[in-house]
């Protein structure tokens, strides 16, 4: 149930209101909220936060009809307004309160007062806490981090949790975004998408980061319940080669199914189980990178996860055809794929989950393992094999430094040898 619907080159969340709070809702049956994108993954991003929230509300005793009607009319800005209105009275209040303890309410007029500053009064004169209905978001739990710890901390750390933040909103392709809204399967996917593209232990130190905003902003009671940063397991590249390769009936299945009426994506489908290369790799791959020498067709990655990654790997002859094909259209500066690292491990992400397990180290990275697998089992050199998969080609100075690696005609016997052997 995708919940997601086109109409007129903009996507709309559409679903029927949940059972758990039919009684809170008068006028309407449905919900209908333009998520204002034309991009389907933004439009699911945003899909997850509306679930999420209708979720709490199915769970909270306290439930109103406002609360309600904000969700359903997509009422965000509004809530965005009070709530920055709420934050900055507060702080205006705590000064005033700091610098005239005695009368610092005396210039305020109650009886005219409207709900957010009422709330705001309550909140400072401490007859009750109000902050859990204006509800912070992470740019502005970063702030407060900020503020509390900048002089605290070394500047290259302060910086570092700046760019978490700045990464986290650009995977979700928003401005901001509340931290009760975030959830662990936006955590998990954001994730995954990372370990694709970096290091186990910069991703974890990503991750360590927002955590701490997260749990900073819940010492100062601007948000509650379980961190959704917490609980996470990361694998590294090498964890997930030696571990869950795609089973022989998932790859049928893929073979049969998968983007068989989108060109590009089956590319990038067929070209990371014949070459093992990462998916960033793929889609960072340039018209100019397709090398043909004589009858061989082959990919040059310029730029991968390190510097052994730069390397030259043959295809079969009709996936080469094949690509070409796809390219001839093209410029040679245009992307041969037309797919960002992100929006190409989202698209695979979701339909793996979907149809094939939602177990994490069965990703496309898998196709990877699965390469290196076959040409081990072909008993390719493993030199060799070094150089296709993008590994280091030697520990000598004489291999490892001045030498100019294999020719081309040399690595396509080797990737020949193992093709036999790889599960299709």
């Amino acid at each position: 149930m995708s919940q997601v619907k086109e109409n007129s080159s903009n996507w709309w969340y559409q679903r029927r209101v949940p059972k758990a709070i039919q009684h809170l809702v008068i006028d309407a049956e449905r919900i209908d909220i333009s998520l204002n994108t034309a991009d389907i993954n933004v439009a699911r991003k945003r899909r997850d936060i509306i679930n999420g929230r209708l979720a709490k509300l199915e769970l909270d005793p306290l439930s109103t009809p406002q609360k309600v009607k904000n969700i359903v009319d997509g009422d965000y800005k509004n809530a965005e307004n009070r709530r920055e209105r709420f934050i900055q009275l507060v702080n205006t209040m705590e000064k005033d309160k700091q610098e005239h303890p005695v009368d610092w309410d005396l210039p305020y007029d109650t009886d005219r007062a409207d709900q957010v500053f009422l709330d705001a009064y309550q909140t400072v004169n401490g007859s009750r806490n109000f902050r859990y209905k204006y509800k912070v978001t992470i740019k502005e739990s970063l702030k407060d981090w900020v503020e509390n710890y900048e002089n605290r901390r070394k500047p290259d750390h302060v910086g570092k949790v700046k760019k978490s933040v700045v990464s986290f909103l650009e995977y979700l392709d928003v401005d901001n975004i509340l931290l009760e809204d975030i959830n662990s399967k936006i955590v998990m996917e954001y994730i995954d998408f990372m370990l694709d593209n970096y290091k186990k232990t910069t991703v974890q130190g990503y991750i360590s980061r927002l955590k701490g905003i997260w749990k900073y902003s819940k010492k100062l009671n601007d948000v509650a319940g379980d961190c959704p940063f917490d609980g996470h397991e990361f694998y590294s590249e090498d964890e997930v080669d030696k571990a869950d390769i795609h089973t022989p009936e998932a790859m049928q299945w893929m073979k049969n199914n998968l983007a068989t009426s989108e060109p590009n994506k089956r590319l990038l489908f067929e070209l990371g189980v014949f070459t093992g290369c990462r998916i960033s790799e793929l889609c960072n791959l340039r018209v100019k990178n397709i090398v043909t020498q004589g009858d061989i067709i082959a990919i040059d990655i310029e730029k991968g996860k390190n510097s052994s990654a730069t390397r030259t790997i043959p295809l079969t002859t009709e996936l080469g055809l094949r690509v070409k094909s796809h390219a001839e259209s093209k410029q040679d500066d245009d992307l041969l794929l037309d797919l960002t690292p992100k929006d190409a491990s989202r698209w695979f992400s979701r339909i793996k989950r979907a149809n094939i397990s939602t177990d994490r180290t069965k990703c496309f990275h898998s196709f990877r393992a699965m390469f290196s697998t076959a040409l081990q089992r072909a008993e390719v050199n493993e030199l060799k094999a070094a150089a296709l998969v993008g590994h280091a080609r030697g520990k000598t100075m004489t291999y490892g430094y001045y030498s100019r690696g294999y020719e081309l005609e040399q690595l396509k016997e080797a990737y020949d040898q193992c093709i036999p052997h790889l599960t299709w």
